[in-house]
């Protein structure tokens, strides 16, 4: 069992999509130099036998030089990966990619298939054994349980919350001895949060990206407006590539909804927090909130990025040392959010 489980957690890790963007290139050149490798010591061999007459080694010759081809293109498209490694433009695109994937994932499937619960209905608990971050619920596994079992599920958490030792995770209609024995497996806790099935972390990971930026020692508020952009982009533009289905593929589990307004003000609040005191900061922020405010697709962001304005603006009047500054954003917030020309 404890195998078992190692290998689970361990492709869960692996099919991660941070993980992903930068073991794929990995594991794609070790695989091309192990290959070649392989190939030289057959050709070595059949050679040394005489296993070839002139036309098979002609053609062994003409296999050889598209290997050694593959090997350069292989090589430069490597250094050039290693190149790019811990550029700051390299790790926002993978970090934006990644939230991509599993926003659009979201939008498709909000409730992961199973259907809609406000609160539990069942008074069987299921609780967490250990403490850490959700980071994946298997669901399929789940609901092949409530089958053999003949019961249903109430999924209580969402993966990205913090568990605690005894938390209810679940609440199911019947009791279950053999569930303990496979709870690890169904609500997999990590020490560390995952982009696999939480979208909230990507938007979270980028809003520290511009912490950093904004912070006395680095100062380099261009970063943060890079990524106040991104944030907006995200949003807006990770739609789901066909409308979120109602239908039920797991018809014996049920999950709470998640609450979309973190999306916006779990990212916005720290930079704006942190930029109270720079002008450009502000001024992008009420840009980007109120188009947020305009386009996004959830209402509960809508509403969310209104609020965030607001907030914002109360930040900037605790922030900016001059009057006329505070003056300027305010005229600007009026235009945008309550009609009002400057």
């Amino acid at each position: 069992m404890v195998l078992k489980d190692k290998l689970f957690t361990w492709l869960l890790w692996a099919k991660k999509p941070s993980n992903t963007l930068w073991i794929t290139p990995v594991f794609g050149a070790f695989s091309s130099f192990i290959s070649a490798f392989v190939y030289a010591v057959i050709a070595k061999t059949a050679l040394g036998i005489g296993y070839y007459q002139e036309s098979g080694r002609f053609i062994l010759f003409l296999g050889t030089l598209a290997v050694l081809a593959y090997l350069i293109y292989t090589l430069i498209h490597w250094v050039k990966t290693l190149s790019q490694l811990g550029r700051l433009n390299n790790t926002l695109s993978k970090i934006e990619q990644a939230t991509e994937k599993t926003l659009k994932a979201y939008r498709s499937s909000p409730f992961m298939g199973a259907q809609k619960t406000e609160a539990h209905h069942f008074s069987y608990a299921i609780h967490a054994k250990n403490c850490g971050y959700l980071t994946h619920i298997n669901m399929a596994q789940l609901q092949h349980l409530a089958e053999d079992e003949d019961c249903q599920f109430e999924i209580m958490i969402r993966p990205g919350d913090l568990v605690y030792s005894g938390m209810e995770l679940a609440y199911t209609n019947k009791p279950l001895e053999s569930l303990s024995e496979r709870i690890g497996e169904i609500f997999v806790l990590e020490d560390n949060r995952s982009y696999a099935q939480d979208p909230k972390f990507g938007m979270v990971v980028l809003s520290e990206v511009a912490q950093r930026a904004l912070s006395p020692s680095v100062n380099d508020p261009g970063t943060a407006i890079k990524v106040l952009t991104i944030l907006m982009r995200l949003l807006l533009d990770a739609k789901a590539e066909e409308q979120a289905s109602e239908s039920i593929k797991y018809d014996r589990l049920s999950i709470i909804h998640m609450n979309e307004q973190d999306l916006l003000t779990h990212a916005f609040a720290p930079i704006a927090r942190d930029g109270a005191g720079t002008l450009e900061i502000q001024v992008h922020l009420q840009k980007i909130l109120h188009i947020i405010a305009k386009q996004a697709p959830e209402t509960a962001i809508k509403q969310a990025a209104l609020r965030q304005a607001s907030l914002c603006l109360q930040y900037a009047e605790h922030g900016l040392a001059l009057e006329q500054e505070l003056s300027q954003l305010k005229q600007l917030h009026q235009q945008l959010f309550e009609n009002k020309p400057c």
